[in-house]
């Protein structure tokens, strides 16, 4: 199984479409792997490698990427990020991500924007108001326990085969502590990207919300966005024939021919 060794941690990552082709980074959300279809990209990696050196990574602390720190913060997670482009010699790279991944790829946009062709977020904040804090009480693993008994045994299959019995409830503790702080750009922060960027968020959305996105689209310079009607959070993997097309054609505007 594929693994890069960078920022001092293994690094889970599957490969596929052409060796050659331009390289597209893609990373899931949080509490997510790469065999977690819903938080993941595994509906579009397919069309997606059609055109790209596709990458798909399973980031720290989740799946079976390791976490020396014990901890989780999008400073770590854009680092981990910089350090597998880097050991890959990739750069410069399109780059998608969902929710957590999403919220690195602006770490990335704001302080490595060299290393980045484009940006796509799906599901992302660029900071934490109180619909996002009342998703994460849901997340807190007692809770996950009571109310969505089968999500909590998907995550304890998911992660638990790969770190040790229990450890989901440790990885979702650190969740709902990084992001019920973080992240907490302003819009200062958002109106000195300079990567070509592309926002998509299902209407329902609690993180990605309607005063979130409309920020998006008024202070990062040329961002692009697509709202899908009567969707939640994972858009790519619910409305994967509306979301693909919408990606590969921007992709294709920030591809040099």
């Amino acid at each position: 199984m594929p693994f890069v060794h960078a920022n001092d941690l293994d690094l889970y990552y599957e490969e596929s479409g052409a060796p050659d082709a331009t390289p597209l980074v893609l990373m899931h959300g949080g509490s997510g792997s790469l065999d977690d279809a819903e938080a993941s990209w595994s509906a579009l990696i397919p069309t997606f490698a059609e055109h790209y050196r596709v990458l798909a990574l399973e980031h720290r602390g989740h799946g079976r990427s390791g976490n020396p720190a014990g901890r989780l913060s999008y400073d770590l997670l854009a680092t981990d990020l910089r350090a597998f482009v880097d050991a890959l010699e990739l750069g410069p790279v399109h780059f998608a991500g969902v929710s957590d991944g999403g919220i690195t790829g602006l770490h990335l946009a704001l302080d490595n924007p060299e290393i980045l062709s484009s940006l796509v977020c799906v599901g992302t904040n660029f900071r934490v108001d109180e619909p996002i804090r009342e998703a994460l009480r849901n997340a807190e693993p007692e809770t996950a326990e009571r109310l969505f008994p089968q999500w909590a045994s998907d995550l304890a299959r998911r992660h638990d085969r790969h770190h040790g019995a229990g450890y989901w409830r440790e990885l979702m503790r650190q969740i709902v502590a990084m992001a019920s702080t973080s992240p907490n750009f302003s819009e200062a922060d958002l109106a000195r990207i300079t990567t070509p960027a592309l926002f998509i968020a299902g209407e329902t959305d609690p993180f990605a919300n309607t005063e979130q996105m409309i920020a998006f689209k008024r202070h990062v310079p040329g961002a692009e966005w697509l709202i899908v009607n009567h969707a939640w959070h994972t858009v790519q993997h619910t409305h994967a024939d509306l979301v693909g097309p919408r990606i590969l054609d921007f992709l294709d505007r920030q591809t040099p021919s």
